[in-house]
């Protein structure tokens, strides 16, 4: 096929690709680089992480044409990743025809090559989940990796040329010259679109000048560092400028890149043998959105490399210097589960991979290496149409959210709003008109809740809250609502792995609650870690002023010797008692009325904790709560594990143990009983026999063998006979550390994803 037949091919599905990718632009912003590079739109400023530092001034310059036309952050910035990922089917063609023609170890020219492998190969990369999908989203991966293959197509045929016609004419040695400037020059403007191009583009630039070693490398060396140079000066200068000089930027820099070393689980930190294997996984199989077909595409890469080593070395060496540093750069200092980072990678393991399709049948006719791969792209492109017409239809959960935040504003609208500090971006990149926005610390946002409500503010919250976090259960359960739990509507897992903020619920809570704890307790893993860390040897809560009588509960543990729990409401001591060591306590107090009357808005609580001889004791105070006597509330009290959570479930959960009980206050009603979770069968060999009981009144019993829903109503004397006690009671449990040596050694019987009394 000619040059200007191959033109038509890849310009036909170039075209193609731009068309089928317009038509889905998403609808909102996502992740949070895609949240920062939309703030950036407007105020560029890496100081502010808008957008993120080292900046990425090439793609912010490109953005900001590209709003000029677009009249939407999140469309302006997707559709750069619409057009690159077409333009860049010309130098992945380019690149793939110089490597396949060097593995043909110069028996054919450049221009005479036969093109089997490099438009299949071409077709395997655009069609593949991983770039398919990622070239939808409002981010600088498929951009920024369409200007490192015009570097390394620049590049790569420079000593395509150099290696195949080691006695060139002047004017071929000019040429491939040409070739290495331009090379250097789009390597630079590469590093300005996204700065982990230099692990893609300068190894091989010093490869090729050091092939180039006497045949004019002193003018290719000076000509390619001059025009790195000035591609380097282009996006620079303007982003000092930006930043408000060097010492400003270079401060933001390094400030960045504390934060990532400190946040990101990556395989430097944590080098292990576990780390590294699902590193590897991670980078070469979840890519592909499907472990079978990852598992085809690695192992065929693997083969090709194999015979690549056999046949023609040397361009296995090249293939090396074109995404190995990269690889190493990746594995050990990227957090890996974001499959996206892994793009770099992604056209040599293809074109390894229909490589090793060809080597494995050169016996057979050509058409069977064509057959292969088309099979590999209907399978991807099966995979990926759906979830990518979801996801440009559905927008992202938080945007979701906050969608619906701005109808409740509308509706309430002297409510401010709260959020987790995940999620702060997304609200930033909003006009909310008048309405008060709260900070959100990292791990101390509660507080802030705490400071409005103490201050003496009535109007109510919503909060935007990530279901993974725990804090808001220190706040009381009958002032808080999820009006909405907001989830993909794909498996983004497959596709966008990684992606932050991710799952959201709506939470509107009554100003002031009837109760909020503050710091100290320990009620869920999130708030104990953060007490024990702070080393806090009391609990302080703030209880609504009231003249009713209430009911009030405290209950914990004792990890050491054993204390004595004080407990102390506006610093008159309430009731105290004491816990032996390794003890627990479970305290129900009748509140008299008017017991929390005060001039006050606010009742302080105080539970502390002491050894005998006045030395700080170890107490986890793990259930805490005040509700009017008449009120429906339940506190789970034994048996029950810690709140977990799923990103690639989407939910919470707690499991129980072989008995777990909970306190269920009705206020002399009947009420319902609802708990569903999740099939026995995922961990047992037959189903369990599961009881359900009020004291030694029986409720309920069932074998579940699939996910599970009880609605069970317990009547009002039942459970006063109980004294208020139900147990979910299972015949079946199973220790982790006892199947599989994994470190849990807690008990597991019933996974319960939701347990609820009305």
């Amino acid at each position: 096929m000619n040059t200007l037949a191959k033109l038509r091919w890849a310009s036909g599905l170039a075209v193609i690709f731009l068309i089928a990718h317009v038509l889905f632009l998403p609808s909102t912003l996502e992740d949070v680089d895609s949240l920062n590079f939309a703030l950036g739109l407007h105020d560029f400023d890496p100081t502010k992480h808008q957008p993120h530092p080292p900046g990425y001034p090439v793609f912010m310059a490109l953005g900001k044409i590209a709003r000029t036309a677009v009249p939407s952050d999140a469309k302006a910035l997707a559709v750069l990743g619409a057009i690159f990922g077409a333009l860049a089917v010309f130098p992945l063609m380019r690149l793939f025809e110089n490597l396949d023609a060097l593995a043909d170890d110069g028996r054919s020219t450049l221009d005479d090559r036969r093109w089997t492998i490099a438009p299949l190969a071409t077709i395997l990369v655009i069609a593949s989940p991983l770039y398919w999908f990622n070239a939808l989203r409002p981010l600088s991966d498929i951009p920024g990796l369409a200007f490192t293959l015009a570097a390394q197509a620049a590049l790569s045929t420079a000593y395509a040329r150099q290696r195949m016609n080691p006695e060139t004419t002047p004017d071929a040695l000019a040429a491939s010259g040409q070739m290495i400037v331009l090379g250097a020059f789009l390597s630079a403007m590469a590093i300005g679109m996204r700065s982990q191009a230099l692990w893609l583009t300068v190894p091989l630039l010093l490869l090729v000048l050091l092939q180039r070693a006497g045949r004019g490398a002193a003018g290719a060396l000076l000509g390619s560092a001059m025009t790195f140079s000035i591609g380097t000066l282009i996006w620079f200068v303007p982003l000092v400028f930006a930043s408000g000089g060097l010492r400003a930027y270079r401060a933001a820099l390094g400030a960045q890149g504390g934060e990532d070393f400190a946040g990101v689980d990556m395989l430097y930190g944590n080098p292990s043998a576990r780390r590294l294997a699902f590193s590897l996984l991670e980078t070469f199989i979840y890519p592909w959105a499907s472990i079978p077909l990852g598992w085809l595409i690695f192992a065929l890469a693997v083969f090709g490399m194999v015979m690549l080593l056999w046949r023609s070395p040397r361009v296995a060496v090249l293939v090396a210097v074109l995404v190995g540093p990269y690889t190493v750069f990746h594995l050990l200092f990227h957090e890996t589960v974001t499959t996206r980072y892994a793009l770099p990678i992604l056209p040599v393991v293809a074109f390894l991979a229909v490589y090793g399709v060809r080597s494995l049948t050169r016996t057979v006719a050509q058409s069977a290496t064509t057959v292969a791969v088309a099979v590999v792209v209907v399978w991807s492109l099966v995979l990926t149409l759906p979830a990518a017409r979801i996801y440009a239809r559905e927008g992202s959960p938080a945007f979701a959210a906050i969608r619906d935040l701005h109808e409740a504003l509308r509706a309430e609208p002297r409510a401010v709003i709260g959020m987790h500090q995940g999620l702060a971006r997304s609200v930033q990149t909003q006009n909310f008109g008048n309405a008060q926005v709260l900070k959100s610390p990292p791990m101390r946002e509660w507080l802030e809740l705490a400071g409005y409500w103490l201050a003496g503010n009535t109007a109510p919250v919503w909060f935007l809250a990530d279901p993974a976090r725990t804090d808001t259960e220190l706040i009381d359960p009958l002032s808080r609502t999820v009006r909405a739990h907001y989830v993909w509507e794909f498996p983004r897992e497959r596709f966008m792995s990684g992606v932050r903020p991710d799952i959201v619920d709506l939470i509107r809570i009554d100003s002031p609650p009837a109760w909020f704890a503050v710091e100290g307790w320990h009620l869920t893993p999130e708030t104990l870690n953060m007490s024990e860390r702070l080393g806090k040897r009391e609990g302080t809560a703030y209880i609504r002023s009231r003249q009713g009588a209430a009911l009030m509960l405290v209950g914990g543990e004792s990890t050491g010797a054993g204390c004595d729990v004080t407990l102390s409401i506006n610093d008159r001591v309430f009731d105290r008692w004491n816990v032996p060591a390794g003890g627990t306590f479970f305290k129900r107090f009748q509140v008299p009325p008017g017991a929390l009357a005060s001039a006050a808005a606010f009742n302080s609580l105080v539970a502390s904790y002491a050894t005998p001889d006045g030395k700080p004791g170890s107490i986890r105070l793990t259930q805490f709560t005040v509700e009017p006597p008449d009120a429906v509330f339940f506190v789970q009290h034994a048996g029950w594990n810690e709140i977990e959570y799923s990103k690639g479930l989407q939910r919470r959960w707690r499991w129980t143990t072989g008995r777990a009980s909970t306190f269920v206050n009705s206020g002399g009603r009947d009420v319902w009983l609802s708990i569903t979770g999740e099939s026995p069968l995922t961990y047992f060999d037959s189903a369990p026999t599961v009881v359900v009981r009020a004291g030694s009144q029986v409720l309920a019993t069932a074998s579940p063998a699939a996910d599970f829903r009880f609605e069970i109503k317990i009547p009002a004397g039942a459970l006063q006979q109980a004294d208020g006690m139900v147990t979910i009671e299972t015949d079946k449990t199973f220790v982790p550390n006892e199947r599989s040596g994994s470190p849990d050694k807690r008990t597991l019987g019933l996974r319960i994803f939701t347990f609820d009394v009305r």
